[in-house]
């Protein structure tokens, strides 16, 4: 099981270039990747985006591509002075006007658009073959992230659907029980009613088997037990990615407690069922995500 939860990172030379590649990802219900780097590797993004939706599969994704100039006699990077100039005057006739603190406001230059810039230099194949080379082993490194975080998910999932189970079981070990204190008590509702040489025995019968008929929670233990088994199967097999698929059979799984709790009317059955809506939400919660 892999959590869409991860992050991985990868680093790579390119003389006179250090390629910087990190990697994070969230849950999302939908492939969502994004691709940050400097303008000059935009023609990259398509290729990027498709190795991501590859090897990820699903989540929020976002790729941080930086370079490092490396035994370079000038800097990768340079700042636009003019454009530095024009800003730095602008604002600084803004913060005096409005009294405002002015002391950062070389830093936040530096992170306007266009003051600073990549040295120019061509992407070559070489280069290309490097970049994408570093992001499939960060790639590599978020999946490991993610199947380590994945093994934390299975244990809690695993762990929430044993106690629905052993609630099941003691269910089950108060049915009989049930089921006698509803025949009692039609039984004492119908004499403090109607006197008894007035009752239609064959009536009455038909009409408690009809009542208790739709008070039966049989089918309901079956297909609990039934969902259960089948969550757990889907939880231990090799499928890379099975969360819809754990959090369909899951809806499943709250629709039987439900109809438990509903047709039930016994106080302990109510509180077991109570404490299995209560380890289902925990389920929800994981399964969340779970890629």
């Amino acid at each position: 099981m892999y959590s869409m939860t991860g992050f991985g990172s990868a680093s790579t030379m390119h003389e006179p270039y250090k390629i910087n590649v990190e990697i994070k990802s969230l849950n999302s219900k939908f492939t969502d990747v994004r691709f940050k780097a400097p303008p000059e590797f935009s023609m990259l993004e398509m290729e990027v985006r498709q190795q991501a939706m590859e090897i990820a599969l699903r989540g929020k994704i976002e790729i941080s591509l930086t370079l490092e100039g490396q035994n370079m006699e000038g800097s990768l990077s340079e700042v636009d002075e003019q454009v530095f100039s024009n800003y730095y005057h602008q604002l600084d006739r803004l913060s005096n006007s409005l009294g405002a603190d002015s002391k950062n406001i070389v830093s936040a230059i530096l992170q306007l658009p266009g003051v600073v810039k990549l040295q120019e230099f061509k992407v070559d194949k070489d280069m290309k073959s490097d970049i994408l080379n570093a992001i499939e082993v960060a790639l590599g490194r978020l999946m490991n992230h993610r199947k380590k975080e994945g093994q934390a998910l299975e244990s809690a999932l695993s762990a929430s659907i044993q106690k629905i189970v052993d609630g099941q079981e003691r269910i089950a070990e108060l049915e009989s029980e049930r089921m006698e204190n509803v025949r009692t008590r039609l039984s004492q509702n119908l004499e403090q009613h109607i006197p008894p040489e007035k009752i239609d025995n064959g009536r009455y019968e038909q009409e408690l088997v009809y009542y208790l008929d739709k008070m039966d929670i049989h089918e309901e233990m079956i297909r609990l037990k039934q969902h259960c088994v089948y969550f757990m199967e889907e939880l231990r097999n090799e499928d890379s990615v099975k969360g819809k698929k754990l959090n369909f059979i899951g809806q499943e799984i709250g629709r039987e407690i439900n109809t438990l709790g509903a047709k039930a009317n016994h106080s302990d059955i109510q509180r077991l069922v109570v404490e299995m809506k209560n380890e289902l939400d925990k389920i929800k919660e994981q399964l969340a995500n779970v890629l």
